[in-house]
């Protein structure tokens, strides 16, 4: 287990990068922020996936997460009918909002009740022919996510797409796509 990244975080500075795109775990995430900061590395801006869109990543870093750019599948901000009541329901029960797997697992759950139901048998034949037929339109109940549900024959979803985060006053905000970003990103990275 590493505790000190401070000779790769050396090297990444001494490279002078215009941006920086980081995947990490939770612990490695926090430990490269840290480290990112004392050495006092500013490219025009930070974008991570995989720890860097869990809310621990803001709870153990505080202000250096700040503008962080982060992917995310879903968000519990997003402006969509139902998703407000969904979440406050599961930070009810769970003490935190739901995050974006969270979200996706809520809808998919109801994708496979709609599935089943259409298909009206437990037959594989028949689910994989109401799968390959689903058309689940955004707002219709059920999908809470930002985009409908669709496959193509290869059976990707033809109408998933995943939303910007940035860290903002201590919470990630949604800054792209527009359609659902709630403020506008903080650009270029104004430094720590």
């Amino acid at each position: 287990r590493t505790s000190d990244v401070s000779a790769q975080v050396s090297k990444l500075k001494s490279a002078k990068p215009d941006y920086i795109i980081l995947t990490s775990y939770l612990s490695d995430a926090i430990l490269i922020t840290r480290a990112l900061y004392e050495m006092d590395v500013t490219p025009l801006g930070f974008v991570g996936t995989g720890a860097y869109d869990q809310p621990d990543f803001i709870k153990e870093t505080g202000k250096l997460s700040e503008h962080f750019f982060s992917n995310a599948i879903w968000s519990h901000t997003v402006k969509l009918p139902g998703v407000a009541e969904v979440n406050a329901e599961f930070k009810k029960l769970y003490g935190f909002d739901m995050t974006g797997f969270t979200g996706v697992c809520y809808t998919s759950t109801y994708l496979i009740k709609d599935v089943l139901e259409r298909a009206g048998s437990i037959d594989k034949e028949k689910i994989r022919k109401a799968l390959v037929e689903t058309d689940m339109k955004i707002k219709e109940k059920g999908n809470i996510l930002h985009y409908g549900i669709k496959f193509d024959e290869k059976g990707q979803n033809i109408h998933a797409t995943e939303l910007i985060n940035q860290v903002q006053g201590g919470q990630f905000v949604p800054v792209w796509a527009p359609e659902f970003a709630l403020a506008k990103p903080i650009w270029p990275f104004p430094g720590w």
